[in-house]
């Protein structure tokens, strides 16, 4: 057997969950380096927390998409079986659809066992080194190097902007839908071409040089490149055929200040929402990180946090079980 393999998948949707009241089985080690644990409450409500710890000493902690495609979707026990996985967690929040309205009747059928094959992250994602998602409001991240070493975690907002020529233009999120935003549109997003809509201009890059500009959308997004869509309003009068382009990248913390940390030399970046502890100190950010009712209610919680030993703490929590309410953590020693 490898030193390293790969024990850990999809990684962390940060949630509210139960204080320990109950049994505890004994630890059982399922891999080199990954000990497993079931927690059975019975107090305040019948709960179950699955609680996992990775010495990435000797396992390796990578996040992969379903299929290995932006968009697509798949249980996470179909994604463990694929990748021959130790271990695997839900990792972030997701959204089946674009429409409000038809994101609520895909749930409502996902709820009568019915499985679409598509979904968009919510939040920050970024895999082996390439972003596939923007946050666009203060969330929780933990970013790290390839394998589980050099973790970063904080809160954080992305604040990307285009300079072609000279000029800076605002990223309002990657491979999402254009509502009237400006968004980028990377080779890995699903269809390879841009969504069709009126109001839209698209600007295209190649080799990090402009080579077509096109109203309506529609445009086939160039391997070596990407394509800032923004709004017909927007003026691009002084862009030319063959300006330089490149983009921008900031970060700020939740009250707006830059961060110090290198996002962009981290391998791996999972944005989620809220970030619970900090250095053992519970943190006040849920309202801060504006979050909806959803995120409150009773619900499967995954979650993440980082031991003084340096070894990683993974944690499911069945929300679901009758009478099971959703509880704050407390305890733990969390991030």
């Amino acid at each position: 057997m490898a030193n390293k393999r790969l024990n850990t998948v999809l990684i962390t949707v940060i949630g509210l969950v139960c204080s320990v009241f109950g049994v505890v089985c004994e630890p059982t080690v399922i891999a080199p380096g990954v000990t497993y644990k079931k927690i059975v409450c019975s107090e305040p409500v019948p709960l179950e927390i699955h609680e996992v710890v990775i010495d990435t000493r000797r396992a390796s902690i990578l996040p992969v998409l379903a299929h290995d495609t932006y968009g697509s979707a798949a249980t996470t026990s179909s994604i463990a079986r694929q990748k021959k996985a130790s271990v695997a967690i839900n990792g972030g929040f997701f959204k089946l659809s674009e429409s409000s309205w038809k994101e609520k009747i895909l749930m409502a059928l996902d709820c009568c066992g019915y499985r679409h094959a598509h979904a968009l992250p919510v939040y920050g994602l970024k895999i082996n080194g390439e972003w596939l998602s923007l946050s666009t409001q203060p969330t929780g991240f933990l970013g790290w190097k390839n394998g589980g070493e050099n973790v970063v975690c904080g809160v954080m907002k992305t604040n990307w902007h285009v300079a072609i020529g000279g000029q800076l233009f605002g990223v309002k999120d990657i491979n999402k839908k254009s509502l009237g935003e400006s968004v980028l549109y990377m080779p890995a997003y699903t269809s390879g071409v841009t969504p069709r809509a009126f109001h839209v201009v698209d600007v295209v890059v190649s080799s990090d040089h402009v080579s077509e500009i096109k109203k309506g959308g529609g445009t086939k997004i160039p391997a070596d490149g990407y394509v800032y869509a923004c709004n017909r309003t927007t003026d691009l009068s002084a862009i030319k055929i063959g300006d330089e382009v490149h983009v921008v990248r900031d970060y700020c913390s939740e009250n707006g200040q830059k961060l110090d940390d290198d996002l962009d030399a981290m391998d791996h970046l999972i944005a989620s929402t809220p970030l619970l502890l900090k250095d053992g100190e519970v943190l006040p950010l849920i309202e801060q990180e504006q979050m909806s009712t959803f995120f409150i209610k009773r619900h499967p919680r995954t979650a993440i946090g980082l031991l003084p030993s340096g070894e990683w703490l993974l944690l499911v929590v069945d929300g679901r079980q009758k009478r099971a309410l959703v509880c704050r953590l407390k305890n733990l020693p969390i991030i």
